[in-house]
């Protein structure tokens, strides 16, 4: 895949999509990749989540990108399972910027950031972020979608907490 305008990525990040650990992320990723056509990105009306095979399902999540001048904002549109019962709460409708507000929060979007501005998937992962949860490892992809083919207006994201260390 080309890399477009490859700015540096956050700590805890790579762009290099063969390091996926987990095979339901591996499936996500080449889910995404099939939806692909050309040079474009995919839209999210290119698929329906139950397109995906069930097993997927809990650990997908659909993020909107807002768009405020030159700042981004997101919001919750869809969150599985998997990551409501992980994290202890569901955000679906929320936005980041009420959500995930304080000093970390510029920490805490940098990731999806990323994705928005260089239009690639990205692999994070480490320890969870949540209060009393800093056992939990962590692994997200997150891949743009684009109505137009090329302008990220949403995140397809998928996520994998663990409770052994990697």
């Amino acid at each position: 895949m080309e890399t477009r305008d490859c700015k540096q990525f956050p700590a805890g990040a790579d762009p290099d999509m063969s390091t996926l650990r987990s095979p339901v992320l591996r499936a996500l990723y080449d889910f995404w990749i099939d939806l692909r056509q050309g040079d474009g990105l995919p839209s999210r009306s290119d698929f329906a989540p139950t397109n995906l095979p069930a097993r997927l399902l809990p650990h997908i999540a659909i993020a909107d990108v807002i768009r405020n001048d030159e700042r981004l904002d997101f919001g919750w549109r869809l969150i599985g399972t998997h990551t409501t019962a992980n994290t202890g709460r569901d955000m679906t409708g929320r936005r980041f910027s009420d959500i995930y507000a304080g000093e970390n929060h510029d920490d805490l979007v940098a990731n999806y950031i990323w994705v928005v501005r260089n239009e690639l998937p990205l692999r994070w992962y480490g320890n969870s972020q949540f209060v009393e949860r800093e056992w939990m490892q962590l692994e997200v992809v997150g891949m743009p979608l684009a109505n137009d083919g090329r302008t990220v207006d949403k995140l397809f994201l998928g996520a994998v907490y663990s409770s052994f260390p990697e």
